[in-house]
C-alpha cells in the first residue's frame, strides 16, 4: 500500500488500525450508559442488583461529585505514589521486551521475516499461560497470590537474561517465554 493515494505505508497502518476505534467511539457513545441507573436496556431488577454491587465500590449514577477535599485527599496519599514507583519501575523493562524480541531471533540465525515471525511463539504461550492464570486466580479467589507468582516468575527470568552473556540467545529466548507469562 505503500504510496496508494499518495500516502506512505506507515501512515496507511495508522489509518487502518484507527478506523475500528474511531467507528466504536460513535457507538460507544450513544450506546453505553455511564451508570446502572441509566441503562434503559437492563430491567428493574437487573438494575437494582447492578446498583447493589457498586454500593461499595465503582460510580454512583445518584452520588454526590468528587469535591476539591477528595481530589487533595486522593493526591496527598502515599499509597497513589507508591503504586505510580511500582508501575514506572515495571513498564520500562516490559516494553524493552517488544524492541528487544527480533534482535533476539536474529541472534539464533532467523532473518527477515522470519524472524518477525519468530517472535510470536513468545506471546502465544504467555496468553495461554494468563488465560491459565486468571482461571485460577478467579477460581481460587486468590488474585494477589496469582500475580505475585506471575511476577516472581517474571523476575526469575529478567535476572536469568541478566545473567547470560549476550550471545546466549537460545537461553535468552527461553527467558523471555517466561517473562511474557506476566
Amino acid at each position: 500500500m505503500n504510496q496508494a493515494a499518495g500516502i506512505a505505508a506507515w501512515r496507511w497502518l495508522f489509518i487502518i488500525e484507527g478506523i475500528p476505534s474511531v467507528i466504536s467511539s460513535f457507538l460507544v457513545f450513544f450506546f453505553l450508559p455511564d451508570y446502572p441507573e441509566t441503562a434503559g436496556w437492563l430491567s428493574e431488577a437487573e438494575r437494582a442488583l447492578a446498583v447493589a454491587r457498586l454500593q461499595h465500590e465503582g460510580s454512583k449514577g445518584n452520588d454526590r461529585s468528587m469535591t476539591w477535599a477528595d481530589a487533595k485527599a486522593t493526591l496527598t496519599d502515599w499509597r497513589l505514589y507508591a503504586h505510580y514507583a511500582i508501575y514506572f519501575a515495571i513498564s520500562p523493562p516490559f516494553a524493552s521486551l517488544s524492541l528487544f524480541t527480533p534482535s533476539i531471533t536474529l541472534g539464533l540465525g532467523y532473518r527477515d521475516l522470519t524472524a518477525q515471525l519468530m517472535t510470536v511463539p513468545p506471546w502465544a504461550v504467555a496468553y495461554v499461560c494468563q488465560i491459565l492464570v486468571a482461571l485460577s486466580a478467579d477460581r481460587f479467589n486468590a488474585r494477589g497470590f496469582h500475580a505475585a507468582g506471575a511476577a516472581l516468575v517474571g523476575a526469575i527470568g529478567f535476572i536469568v537474561s541478566a545473567a547470560l552473556p549476550p550471545d546466549a540467545y537460545k537461553a535468552r529466548c527461553g527467558g523471555q517465554v517466561r517473562l511474557y507469562k506476566l
